[in-house]
């Protein structure tokens, strides 16, 4: 098998000698609990109860979600480096939590010391996304009025040194124009001002914009997928857009504790894999704006650590270390 994923850097791609399914065998006589770092309901609670629900039939062993919301996930991270290393305590967190929080202040695990990387999971179709009011109708025409508008251009996220703020800020170093952040604690309330043309753009998820988008409320200017999404075809990518380094995004990876033998680490990336493979999953993440990305563990352990240190330069570049 090779894998391939749309909304991160790109890293060597490894090939997976696996012959395929094999009878069932639980990996232990005790549950699985599959700690999420989001609340129960979220569309990230929804898509992992999915693959939780099949790779729970695979392997013929129950896998009991635990919603543990908070702390930019760090109270889900810190109960899994205290929990045994069996293969029956796993995380479903976001790439935030591994490759930018560890750059922007003190936390009570090491991504590298603490954890095994079982596998890349799913990521969300993320766009610049601007008003259909905005006078910007591609990457270049947003720049051009940046460097028209007095004070140049306004962009939300939520909060300090998160993806969006991140990503937004690179826009304007690499195009030399300017930019002013405004960050929400809301989704809901930044997107409200970006469909009212109040922020001029951000970087969002089709999850969180599609009815926006359908409604005409928004537009779309790029996606920073490799590859043009079937939901929106007409989008191009930041790399056709003339922004080829943009192309990171919000994803989610699965993880055990330290120590978990290779043996079962192997095998629940394997388990996820076939499981991503069926197609009644596989189209149900394609109708929500998400992408498949199940990967090999080593695989996943490269994109997390490629990823942690562009994130790390731009937290130095940007300043927003413990802010």
């Amino acid at each position: 098998m090779k894998t391939t994923w749309m909304l991160t850097a790109a890293v060597v791609l490894g090939t997976w000698a696996w012959a395929g399914p094999a009878e069932a065998q639980p990996i232990s006589t005790r549950p699985i609990t599959l700690i999420v770092v989001q609340p129960a309901g979220s569309a990230v609670d929804v898509i992992t109860r999915l693959y939780a629900d099949a790779v729970s039939k695979s392997l013929g062993q129950a896998i009991v979600v635990d919603n543990r919301p908070g702390g930019g996930g760090v109270i889900g991270l810190q109960n899994l480096k205290q929990s045994a290393p069996d293969g029956t305590t796993l995380v479903v967190t976001a790439n935030g939590p591994l490759t930018i929080a560890p750059w922007m202040r003190k936390l009570p695990y090491d991504v590298n010391e603490d954890f095994e990387i079982v596998t890349t999971l799913f990521g969300f179709l993320q766009f610049v996304t601007v008003s259909a009011e905005s006078p910007a109708t591609s990457m270049k025409s947003l720049i051009a009025y940046a460097k028209e508008k007095p004070g140049g251009l306004t962009y939300s996220s939520l909060g300090v040194g998160s993806i969006t703020h991140l990503l937004c800020a690179w826009v304007g170093q690499e195009s030399g124009v300017a930019m002013q952040h405004a960050p929400y604690n809301s989704t809901a309330q930044y997107l409200l001002d970006i469909a009212t043309n109040r922020i001029d753009f951000t970087f969002a998820s089709y999850q969180s914009t599609n009815s926006l988008w359908h409604d005409k409320k928004i537009k779309y200017l790029a996606t920073t997928s490799a590859a043009r999404s079937s939901l929106t075809p007409d989008v191009p990518t930041t790399a056709e857009a003339g922004f080829p380094h943009l192309r990171y995004g919000v994803w989610f990876a699965l993880l055990a504790p330290k120590g978990t033998p290779a043996a079962i680490v192997d095998r629940l990336s394997e388990q996820f894999w076939q499981v991503s493979r069926d197609p009644q999953i596989a189209q149900r993440l394609t109708r929500e704006g998400i992408e498949g990305m199940v990967s090999t563990p080593a695989e996943a352990k490269a994109m997390v650590g490629s990823e942690s240190a562009v994130m790390k330069k731009l937290v130095d570049e940007f300043g927003v270390a413990g802010k």
